[in-house]
């Protein structure tokens, strides 16, 4: 909101992204703000370490987070495959838990598991750039 006050800031184009911790909360914040963020992207997070739980361990479920969103706001994940999010803590199936609530792969939806561990490039933040510039709140 300063950064709107102070500056010509399109609001239809606000994008979020984050990095481990910072991906948990982008999950959080972007999906509780389909109407602030025009789509988010989140490298070496998941969904179910902050944003939701799918075992009741804290609120909101994933069931009722992802199916209460006013809009399907488009999102990237990327995702090493030697990750312990990937290998341990089931952010692997983050992608189908969006797709089971109408996200649509490569539509509103992009996923890039890689090789490799906890970490981004700045290639793979590229891609996100890509794949969510398109994309507004109100196109």
């Amino acid at each position: 909101d300063d950064a709107q006050a102070k500056y010509n800031i399109d609001a239809d184009r606000i994008y979020l992204w984050g990095f481990s911790a910072g991906a948990h909360l982008a999950h959080a914040l972007g999906l509780n703000n389909t109407d602030y963020f025009a789509a988010y992207g989140v490298s070496a997070g998941g969904l179910t370490q902050y944003a939701c739980s799918d075992d009741g361990s804290f609120s909101p479920s994933c069931a009722a987070l992802l199916g209460g969103v006013a809009r399907k706001i488009p999102v990237d994940i990327h995702l090493g495959d030697a990750d312990p999010l990937y290998t341990i803590y089931g952010a692997g199936n983050d992608p189908a838990r969006f797709e089971s609530y109408g996200w649509v792969l490569n539509q509103d939806l992009y996923y890039t598991l890689f090789s490799g561990g906890h970490a981004y490039t700045i290639p793979q933040l590229g891609d996100i750039w890509h794949n969510l510039c398109p994309h507004a709140v109100i196109p």
